[in-house]
């Protein structure tokens, strides 16, 4: 009796199942998209609007070339507090609800669009089936927005409401505690998880990940995440 030598189809079968139970955790601001999504959404959020002065106090803010950028930084520095990120959110102050999950789809839809890092997107794709939880500092009305467009899960910074209203305050920041609500808030985490931030405070998370990948702009940035061996994309 003949037999026939028959392709050996089990690496592409456990490509599959890898696929399957894949878990990848991607950082959102500077590691999806070129954007400090808190910043820029709530600029989006007053231009819209039309509060014009709100919307040059936090352009001010933010710009190298104003010197409130600088006394912010150094005063967020010395408290260890985003002072920004306070101001940003403090002009939300007295928004419904839902129009900020309205302006946050349109602010993905239209600002977001053409600001993506192809390099990850690109990485992301090639897992098909894996499972996708994005973890971000930003506030809860982008982030769901942008997980919306992926399919994806996601926990993030939440803005605090009153009777549907926005407060104009965080009533939970996700900063340096993106570990504690992955293990806390997600079930049936696998071994094989792949982590991509360009975060230095995400070290603690990516030391987790069996697959790190860490978003860099500057040969700094590549030095410090070498450390931890983790596979560079150079935006």
């Amino acid at each position: 009796m003949q037999y026939r030598n028959t392709p050996v189809v089990i690496p592409a079968c456990f490509e599959i199942l890898k696929s399957l139970i894949m878990i990848i955790v991607s950082d959102v601001c500077d590691t999806l998209f070129y954007s400090n999504t808190t910043i820029d959404y709530c600029g989006f959020v007053l231009r819209k609007q039309g509060r014009v002065l709100p919307a040059i106090i936090l352009k001010l803010s933010v710009s190298k070339k104003s010197p409130l950028f600088y006394f912010l930084a150094i005063l967020s520095r010395l408290c260890n507090f985003d002072f920004a990120k306070f101001i940003a959110v403090y002009f939300l102050k007295g928004i419904l609800k839902s129009d900020l999950d309205k302006y946050a789809d349109n602010f993905v839809s239209q600002e977001l669009r053409n600001r993506k890092i192809d390099k990850v997107f690109s990485l992301i794709a090639q897992y098909k089936n894996a499972r996708l939880i994005l973890l971000s500092s930003s506030l809860d009305p982008v982030v769901s927005a942008i997980a919306k467009s992926f399919s994806a899960e996601f926990a993030s910074s939440q803005l605090g409401y009153i009777q549907g209203v926005c407060s104009g305050k965080i009533y939970f920041e996700m900063k340096g505690r993106k570990l504690e609500i992955l293990k806390k808030n997600f079930q049936k985490l696998s071994s094989d998880i792949i982590v991509i931030s360009d975060n230095a405070s995400d070290w603690e998370l990516m030391s987790y990940a069996k697959e790190k990948y860490a978003v860099v702009y500057n040969d700094k940035q590549k030095k410090f995440w070498h450390k931890l061996n983790a596979n560079i994309i150079e935006a």
